[in-house]
């Protein structure tokens, strides 16, 4: 008899440490950071258990704020030289964990010009105008660029070609080779009607505070080509 009780009180405390550990799950969230006082569950040599993290060998020091991916070793206290730090790029400045960043956000600019008429053009290979359009952006490196006006030639069956280009440094001067990006396809007239133009594109990614300047490109197959009132703008956005 005193067996079978025995036996008895042995499953009861079995069953009463089982439940005891499937509550473990509804215990009270722990406060951030650990104050050391929260219970956790444990495992130690096979044995399952309640204990405090105080319990634990070293302690748990407060972590915050703190995303990991993948695997992550550190050891004694983590610096910014153990986190991953690419940085992030706002207005063309890097700006990086740690670290002073200064973004411009100036005012966005904006030019307007009216070259006189240049030269004729007549080589059958495209040459620049010199009409030294330009702006510096200060806010956002996206700009348009507009370039209107009238193309003739002066001969009759022949034809102009004209494209709108941009660069950096020194603007190039007229009847220079054709230089910098080009940004449109090429207009064609042809005869000697005057035809009104106009060559228009937006650039984007451009450096703050470096100036660009934007031109014509000519090229005749045979007799002079002329621009004529001609009106530049150049407007960031």
């Amino acid at each position: 008899m005193k067996r079978l009780l025995c036996a008895i009180a042995v499953l009861a405390a079995t069953w009463s440490q089982a439940s005891a550990q499937q509550t473990l799950p509804t215990l009270p969230a722990a406060s951030t950071p650990y104050s050391g006082a929260e219970l956790i569950y444990c495992v130690q040599g096979g044995v399952s258990s309640k204990c405090v993290v105080s319990s634990l060998g070293g302690g748990i020091g407060t972590i915050s704020n703190l995303t990991v991916t993948g695997s992550f070793i550190a050891t004694g206290l983590v610096t910014n030289a153990d986190l991953v730090n690419t940085g992030t790029t706002v207005n063309g400045v890097l700006c990086t964990l740690g670290s002073t960043c200064t973004v411009t956000t100036g005012a966005s600019a904006a030019t307007q010009s009216s070259p006189s008429n240049p030269a004729t053009v007549s080589s059958g290979t495209a040459v620049m105008e010199g009409l030294a359009g330009a702006i510096t952006p200060t806010g956002t490196g996206k700009v348009l660029l507009i370039v209107s006006g009238n193309l003739s030639n002066d001969t009759g069956a022949q034809s102009c070609f004209a494209n709108l280009r941009y660069g950096t440094g020194t603007a190039p001067t007229h009847g220079a080779a054709s230089t910098g990006t080009g940004l449109t396809p090429s207009i064609t007239t042809s005869n000697v009607v005057s035809f009104p133009f106009t060559l228009n594109a937006v650039v984007t990614g451009l450096t703050l505070s470096t100036a660009i300047w934007f031109d014509v490109a000519v090229a005749a197959s045979g007799g002079n080509c002329a621009l004529g009132n001609i009106m530049m703008s150049a407007m960031e956005q």
